[in-house]
């Protein structure tokens, strides 16, 4: 009789309880220019390649993918002066990750901004790629070099 009470209010303690409240979301913020989202990025995809993205002020866009057993590659793009509006026009200095790139502009955008994650999508002829960076500097020390 005494473990079967045990056991009732062990149940009525269990199901009482209460999952905590979800956390809030971060507020998106708008992204003017590169200004606001000048620093270093980390992110990762499911092949575990590991993204560094660094956004410098005056428009320039560093990319360094960590490949595994294949390597490192980088890419460099620059803002191209005038480029206003959602999308902006980058200029690719030099692009060790497509090889087979044609020449021609990449268009970016920032679709979510919260101050501590970044979603970046290029637009690259008919390639389209999207990814939601993580601010990290503590990170990026020695991986996000532009080479």
């Amino acid at each position: 009789m005494i473990s079967s009470v045990r056991t009732l209010v062990v149940c009525l303690v269990v199901a009482c309880s209460h999952p905590p409240p979800p956390r809030p979301v971060a507020a998106e913020r708008p992204v003017t220019g590169f200004a606001d989202i000048a620093d270093e990025w980390v992110t990762s995809d499911d092949l575990d390649w590991g993204y560094f993205l660094k956004v410098q002020a005056d428009g320039d866009l560093f990319l360094t993918v960590d490949r595994g057993k294949l390597g490192r590659c980088s890419q460099h793009a620059t803002l191209i002066r005038g480029s206003t509006g959602p999308k902006l026009e980058l200029e690719v200095v030099f692009d060790q990750c497509h090889r087979e790139r044609a020449a021609g502009p990449l268009f970016v955008s920032f679709p979510s901004y919260t101050g501590t994650t970044l979603t970046v999508e290029e637009l690259d002829g008919d390639r389209r790629e999207r990814r939601t960076y993580t601010r990290a500097k503590h990170v990026c020390q020695d991986q996000c070099s532009n080479e």
